[in-house]
């Protein structure tokens, strides 16, 4: 029945409900100072319906005072309101049952950067204190299931709590959850599970806790080919069979085949595999004697398991095995005290903090902030213990060591605990505002010379931006280059980002940084340096431009930028793999004998891959320059056309002919038909040059005479 609260500031209390009068002191109602609490007996029922709750005050002078509102209690059925119907321990938790549909989305046992609160869902030991686990909801989304992480609860009793509210317990109609079932809504859900201690000599199947997504094969650990799903026994003496069925979500995981251990019973086990419905898979093993000798855990066998191509990210079920049956190893064997524990799978790839389907810094910032207790779970992954996403190494901990594992794998290193990721990735969408990330074009160094190559940010976004960390890939000429070392760049500096360089093949660089908080607001038009590499060019380097290849993507990594929040910054203009995109830097190799030649084709002397009108214009600019006595101009282009070592005129004049398609037959007095074909030729926002460049046309002029 309904609890009801108010306060009265002094004098008898009187509450009436549906024509019952309650009196302060009569069991029923209560004055705690100038609160005042009803509870309305059992056998004081009311039908669902809406009802006044007239309360009245006398004081000692006879004065009374009344609440002025009214119709202030609904009382709705139970098939109104949202309830627990049952709660069912299991060895590693428990399951519970709803009589309506939860609303999962705003659920969560973990925070991060407290987008979500605390913990819906608790579990907490007497002795024990909190259990560290992860929730499933079921497909119906009425039912529950807790895991514990550890493994079986040890013996103790335990609090459970769910809570009701409108970013707690509530289902798909947004009706709060009913805790206590008593008509009224948003009261928390509190019970008490108490777990015995086991008997003596019990044995113990288990399945392992795996994070696995679309694609990949399920080995145990990933670097073991042969390892497979293993399945476990706490103690293979005085055993000789092991019967169950296994209970697991087909389009998150296909079963193919189970491999016994050898070393079972002497390598005379045998198993039998068969799958009696959809999702369930029977399993029976069987040896003439004692699966093991010695004493302790041992691997039984393994589940020859992939994750379908299909399977949705991010999701998870559990590996549930039931109807486990233990039979020892006498003459006639009999049925032995067992307990089978559950496990669960997240249909994710392992290290993959943020849930975007890829390896990239935020993996290892989500990962950082967890060891540095800034946050205590993923939000990608809010009902899931993060220990099963970022334990790479799976000693159940989340350390440094982790860290640097996904460091690598953005990096292209292997890593030896994470499994190759799939073919054909989706690129996640970035989203973030827009900030410009580019290599300069007018470095310059000479063979045998050490220079720096800076990658640069420009900050473009109207409301600034935050940086938490990024992602660089970069390509470069190997046989002329050779890159030492890497360091954050002079606008990080003073910040606590940290960042490391991988080079997975020759002429490819990847450098990924993450932080724990990551930079402050940075308003718009701040430009600085990302990473300035230490770039040693070779003595026998060939001299002219080359260029430096800030690249979209490269094998399953990407160069993105992430804010504070770890959102995936636009990059505008947005980075390609072809050469000569706006990220793109050059650096010229200078021999100190310009001008240069471009072996690849003589015409393209900016080397963009291109002939153009902008090409004969940089010839005429280098001319314009010498003739103005600016001999400090960067010589940054290939501008000997004819590959005579020398910048003429002439340079210029075969370009003009190459774009107009046919020889120019310039006589006396035609220059200025020349200058206008030389004009029309190029683009618009050119145009401003050409009273500029009319005196040099004259010496083109003459010099093609």
């Amino acid at each position: 029945m309904p609890r009801l609260t108010g306060t009265v500031s002094d004098g008898t209390l009187q509450v009436a409900v549906n024509g019952k009068t309650y009196t302060a002191g009569d069991g029923n109602l209560a004055v705690d100072g100038s609160n005042w609490t009803l509870q309305i007996p059992a056998a004081d029922t009311l039908a669902p319906g809406t009802y006044d709750v007239a309360a009245s005050a006398t004081d000692a002078a006879g004065n009374t005072g009344v609440d002025g509102t009214t119709d202030e209690l609904v009382v709705l059925s139970q098939a109104d309101t949202l309830m627990v119907t049952s709660l069912t321990p299991t060895s590693t938790g428990f399951v519970v049952q709803f009589n309506g549909e939860l609303m999962p989305e705003v659920l969560n046992l973990y925070d991060q950067g407290n987008l979500f609160g605390l913990a819906d869902v608790t579990l907490a030991g007497t002795n024990t204190g909190p259990v560290r686990g992860s929730l499933v909801v079921g497909p119906g989304l009425r039912q529950v299931t807790f895991v514990a992480t550890s493994g079986v609860l040890p013996p103790d009793e335990y609090s459970v709590t769910f809570i009701s509210g409108t970013d707690g317990l509530h289902d798909v109609n947004a009706k709060l959850l009913d805790g206590d079932a008593n008509g009224a809504v948003g009261d928390d859900f509190v019970t008490l599970l108490t777990v015995e201690p086991p008997a003596a000599d019990v044995i113990v199947v288990s399945l392992p806790h795996i994070t696995r997504g679309y694609g990949q094969p399920v080995n145990v650990p990933a670097y073991d080919r042969d390892a497979g799903l293993p399945l476990s026994i706490s103690d293979g003496r005085n055993v000789s069979r092991v019967e169950f069925q296994l209970k697991y979500d087909p389009a998150l995981l296909e079963l193919q085949g189970f491999t016994v251990n050898n070393a079972l019973a002497g390598g005379d086990a045998t198993a039998s595999l068969t799958f009696p419905a959809v999702g369930v898979a029977s399993l029976s093993i069987t040896a003439p004697a004692s699966f093991a000798a010695q004493p302790g855990p041992m691997t039984i066998g393994s589940f020859t398991a992939v994750v379908p191509d299909d399977a949705p990210y991010g999701a998870k079920h559990i590996l549930d095995i039931a109807n486990l049956q233990v039979w020892d190893a006498a003459t006639s064997p009999a049925e032995r005290t067992s307990i089978d524990l559950d496990a669960l799978h997240i249909a994710a790839f392992l290290g993959d903090t943020n849930g975007d389907g890829w390896y990239n810094s935020p993996d290892a910032t989500l990962t950082r902030r967890i060891i540095g207790q800034i946050n205590s779970g993923l939000g990608a992954y809010a009902l899931a213990d993060p220990v099963l996403l970022a334990d790479i190494t799976l000693n159940g901990l989340i350390q440094s060591s982790d860290t640097t594992g996904i460091r690598r794998a953005i990096g292209l290193v292997p890593v030896p605990y994470l499994p190759a990721l799939p073919e054909g990735l989706v690129m996640p969408t970035a989203s973030g505002p827009d900030p410009r990330v580019y290599i300069p074009r007018d470095l310059i160094g000479a063979p045998g010379q050490t220079v720096t190559v800076p990658v640069m940010i420009e900050v473009t976004e109207p409301a600034g931006v935050t940086i938490g960390g990024f992602d660089l890939l970069l390509e470069f000429d190997p046989g002329r280059f050779t890159v030492t070392a890497a360091q954050l760049g002079t606008l990080l500096q003073g910040t606590d980002l940290a960042g490391m360089m991988t080079q997975p093949a020759a002429g490819r660089l990847i450098y990924a940084a993450d932080s724990l908080v990551g930079t402050s607001h940075l308003p718009t038009g701040t430009a600085g340096t990302l990473v300035t590499l230490t770039v040693v060019i070779a003595a026998e380097a060939a001299p002219g431009p080359a260029n430096w290849n800030l690249l979209a993507t490269l094998g399953t990594g990407r160069t993105g930028v992430y804010d504070g929040d770890l959102r995936d910054l636009v990059l505008n203009p947005p980075l390609t793999n072809a050469s000569h995109d706006p990220g793109d830097g050059i650096l010229l190799v200078d021999d100190g004998f310009p001008p240069w030649h471009n072996p690849a084709n003589g015409l393209d002397v900016d080397a963009d891959g291109f002939v153009t009108a902008l090409d004969g214009l940089i010839v005429i600019n280098r001319l314009n320059a010498e003739a103005a006595g600016d001999v400090s101009a960067p010589v940054a282009h290939y501008y000997d056309v004819n590959n005579d070592s020398q910048c003429t005129p002439l340079d210029a004049v075969i370009v003009i002919n190459h774009l107009n398609a046919s020889a120019l037959s310039v006589a006396e007095g035609e220059q200025s038909h020349l200058r206008d074909r030389v004009f029309g030729g190029l683009a618009a926002e050119l145009a401003p040059l050409e009273d500029v460049l009319n005196d040099l046309l004259d010496d083109i002029a003459a010099a093609w005479r």
